[in-house]
């Protein structure tokens, strides 16, 4: 039986998204030697008072293998209601979410959660496997999902030119309110912007937008055209020439998607509702 101490922390309960009580992330927080990010634990420890709480951000399956020493977690703070522009991966570097919270004592209950980006830390196996830590609860499973999908967002948000997104930014409000009504069949939007680089006002940007459909159906590929054209003529009324097409994802070759960026800013729409399919890689 292999042992280690991946092993043993895997054993003692260490899974992503999981929360430990706000007495035991004070306690772990103040072995300071064995914390890279410490700045944040001199932060937490010296100028507040309220309650916060860690959460495992390191994947379950590196937390288990030995070869690695260090695990990542976040700090996150109970707060009293959910912010719609911080829900579902919608600001980089602030999310809301809500989690289950099991005390030892007492009923479960739903948290609204705070996390920031900036605020994470690395600390040894070693010393997290004699913490004997008591886990509060866990992210609730669809913001988990969001969870995960935020944090990978830090290193492969899509990047255009600032004069790109300085001329569409005026129309965002309304492309927003177009992007609602393209979750569901029409589940991903990928786009081309080229050339890609800045240019000055006079100079022209070209756009290739390509709506991803969860479906073979002609009838449904149709009006997922329509709906595409309608959220593409609001970038053109920004002066941006556009050409967009809706196709099905079994047709999509792999060569043309990796030429192109998603349009991240919207994922969070389908996120929203759970009855539509999750938004996913192709």
């Amino acid at each position: 039986m292999e042992s280690g101490l991946g092993c043993q922390l895997e054993e003692q309960g260490w899974r992503q998204g999981h929360l430990i009580s706000f007495e035991k992330s004070k306690e772990i927080l103040k072995n300071q030697s064995e914390i890279v990010g410490v700045e944040v634990c001199i932060d937490l420890l010296g100028s507040q008072q309220d309650p916060f709480y860690l959460v495992v951000v390191s994947q379950s399956c590196d937390i288990a293998r030995n070869q690695l020493i260090n695990v990542e977690l976040a700090v996150c703070k109970p707060i009293p209601e959910l912010g719609d522009l911080m829900r579902h991966a919608r600001n980089p570097r602030t999310l809301h979410l809500t989690a289950n919270f099991n005390p030892s004592e007492g009923d479960i209950y739903a948290q609204n959660l705070e996390i920031e980006i900036h605020k994470k830390l690395f600390i040894s196996k070693a010393c997290l496997a004699n913490a004997n830590v008591e886990w509060l609860g866990s992210i609730q499973h669809q913001d988990a999902q969001t969870f995960t999908r935020w944090l990978t967002g830090q290193y492969q948000r899509s990047a255009f030119p600032t004069a790109f997104n300085n001329r569409i930014h005026k129309a965002r409000k309304k492309r927003e309110k177009k992007a609602k009504k393209l979750s569901g069949d029409l589940y991903a939007i990928y786009a081309k912007v080229y050339p890609d680089e800045e240019l000055s006002d006079t100079e022209q940007y070209n756009v290739e937008l390509l709506g991803v459909v969860a479906s073979q159906d002609e009838k449904i590929i149709k009006e997922a055209q329509e709906r595409l054209d309608e959220f593409a003529g609001l970038m053109q009324d920004a002066g941006v020439a556009v050409k967009a097409r809706a196709l099905p994802n079994t047709n999509i070759p792999l060569s043309v998607i990796e030429d192109m960026q998603r349009l991240d800013d919207y994922d969070y729409l389908s996120y929203k509702n759970p009855d539509d399919p999750f938004l996913q890689e192709i």
